[in-house]
């Protein structure tokens, strides 16, 4: 994504609901390359991209913001069980996004849709210094599913353990970032896979390239 980012583009940032306008102008943003392989479907493909305070401080009324350092030794010495709990893959889908008429006055807007997809995670492995974790999209079955995941690309992978209650029920039981996509599979037969970062790539090679150009302590 940081690749289409050039001196002279903004990044827009959706906040709430509806038609509003939150840009942050090129020249205000810190980009922190994390690693950049030769090929796009091996990896990796990650990058951080640093806001300026004031616009921190203009979007926390709106948003979480998703501290590395609370999980990060757990996530890192002992993570959940990869097959306890669902697995969320959440982004902006390219092909659901719309350019649509102001009622506002803004001109030409574009209309973003969220999607967060109950995806299956059946392969974790490791290539150069980097983890890598294969999501899994099943196609058929009469399911909403977006043709292609382009747009995605930068959206997070989230491991959500359950537990039963006393009622029987299942209930969440926390939430846990465990991935960052980058790349889409082709369909074969009923399914394609997005490739994300695993956990060892966001909470040990991103964290400390993030904490050392900005020139903080872990």
């Amino acid at each position: 994504m940081t690749q289409q980012l050039e001196l002279g583009c903004s990044l827009g940032i959706v906040l709430v609901p509806g038609e509003h306008r939150n840009i942050t102008e090129f020249q205000h943003l810190k980009i922190i390359d994390i690693a950049k392989g030769s090929i796009d479907s091996e990896g990796p493909d990650l990058s951080f991209i640093v806001l300026p305070y004031t616009k921190v401080s203009e979007i926390k009324p709106y948003k979480n913001f998703y501290d590395l350092t609370v999980d990060k030794d757990r996530m890192l010495n002992k993570p959940p069980d990869v097959h306890g709990g669902i697995w969320l893959l959440c982004g902006t889908v390219g092909e659901r996004t719309k350019e649509e008429t102001s009622s506002k006055g803004f001109g030409k807007i574009m209309s973003f849709e969220g999607l967060c997809a109950i995806v299956g995670v059946d392969r974790l492995y490791r290539q150069d210094d980097f983890d890598y974790i294969e999501a899994d999209v099943e196609y058929g079955k009469g399911l909403d599913v977006p043709n292609t995941f382009g747009g995605v690309s930068g959206g997070s992978l989230w491991q959500v353990p359950v537990k039963k209650n006393d009622g029987g029920k299942l209930e969440t039981v926390s939430y846990f970032l465990s991935g960052v996509a980058f790349y889409e599979s082709e369909i074969k037969e009923t399914k394609r896979f997005i490739k994300c970062h695993g956990r060892e790539s966001i909470y040990q090679h991103a964290y400390h390239k993030i904490i050392s150009a900005l020139g903080t302590t872990a």
